[in-house]
């Protein structure tokens, strides 16, 4: 659906049809083209020079439901554009939260500056626990949490914290994030492709240089506290300058100061938790949860090929053997892994030597690093 059809106010002498249809191709899908930008900014003058700024209350209540429009202006200038609920690649999800809706922003800055977003809205469909005021705090505790790792580029940043009205009466807070490409499972959802193109190369470098910058920003968190919830779906990537992709650390709502933390609730513990849990989270179940994480993505790249390569039950661990020998044990990632989940905690390697392994790798791999981590 089109502004056009939403906002047919809009239709004026200073928002023409062409404006119009420019912005309604603004997804985080693509990439921002300058005559997008000079679109954005255009808008944006009007706006703060019309009397229409009235309009700029994201649904407030006083103001027909038809004549609002999907943005809101912040108290420095700024202001908001919605776009709308975040889309789906293929059947996966690219980012999704237990306890917040997701929408696509694009932020327009003051100086000009335009950032992809996403907006957290606190939710509480399917959690029958969760009451709107917890999974508002929820979002609250996450928006702090993230504000003690501004600027890591390989941690989710966090943009602004605002209020915003969601029906006629009632308001939420808000926490917009930096928008990224999607989810680890997305990115090697399907790695057939990757394997048949240069005999798993790309993939192997792929999954290197992900969870190289996953772990550089792993170990910043584990210099304050434990990160709580560590699993595929909360390992999130952008692609970098180089064309690699690179992990970012996400979903701060089970972090907390120190070495351990009793908010074991919000973990995936059936899966990802060693059987021999105390009762607390420590740096240690980190690195357990996310030596998993790398074993499922390993396991996956070699279910993909022994199931394009044989139909026969006898065969198909024998051949899963030799591709963990021939590909996995060449990189040191199975004994890796195998430390990793040590069942006692003080034998598994830290977040630092961990990084230091994938570090080694990148230079043995020849993968070039991004600018943002030389400035970092």
């Amino acid at each position: 659906m089109s502004w056009a059809k939403i906002h047919p106010f809009l239709r004026n002498e200073a928002l023409d049809d062409e404006l119009i249809q420019e912005l309604n191709t603004l997804d985080l899908h693509n990439a921002i083209a300058s005559e997008q930008l000079n679109a954005l900014l255009s808008f944006r003058n009007y706006l703060l020079n019309t009397a229409s700024r009235e309009y700029a209350l994201q649904s407030h209540p006083k103001i027909p439901r038809e004549n609002c429009l999907p943005f809101v202006f912040l108290e420095n200038g700024d202001f908001i554009l919605n776009l709308g609920s975040r889309k789906k690649v293929g059947d996966k999800i690219e980012i999704e939260g237990s306890s917040k809706k997701v929408f696509e922003v694009i932020v327009i800055h003051e100086n000009k500056k335009v950032e992809h977003g996403i907006e957290l809205v606190p939710s509480i469909h399917e959690i029958s626990t969760m009451t709107f005021e917890n999974a508002q705090n929820y979002l609250l505790y996450e928006f702090y949490n993230l504000r003690m790792f501004r600027g890591h580029p390989n941690i989710v940043q966090s943009l602004f914290l605002y209020q915003k009205y969601i029906n006629e009466n009632e308001t939420a807070i808000v926490h917009i994030e930096h928008a990224y490409e999607g989810g680890l499972v997305a990115l090697f959802y399907n790695t057939l492709p990757l394997v048949l193109q240069d005999k798993g190369l790309q993939f192997i470098k792929q999954f290197i240089s992900v969870f190289f910058g996953y772990l550089r920003g792993l170990v910043a968190v584990h210099e304050k506290g434990v990160h709580g919830d560590v699993s595929p779906s909360n390992i999130f990537f952008k692609k970098t300058s180089t064309g690699f992709f690179q992990g970012v650390v996400s979903d701060f709502e089970g972090f907390a100061l120190g070495k351990k933390t009793e908010a074991r609730f919000l973990c995936n513990q059936e899966i990802l938790q060693p059987p021999d849990a105390d009762g607390f989270f420590t740096l240690e179940d980190d690195i357990f949860m996310l030596g998993t994480s790398i074993m499922l993505i390993r396991d996956r790249f070699i279910f993909q090929v022994v199931q394009r390569m044989t139909h026969d039950e006898k065969k198909v661990e024998e051949i899963a053997q030799q591709m963990r020998d021939k590909i996995f044990n060449l990189i040191g990632v199975n004994e890796l892994i195998e430390a990793m989940r040590d069942s006692k905690r003080e034998n598994r390697p830290t977040a630092q030597q961990v990084f230091k392994h994938f570090q080694d790798l990148m230079g043995k791999f020849n993968i070039p690093y991004d600018l943002d981590f030389l400035s970092s």
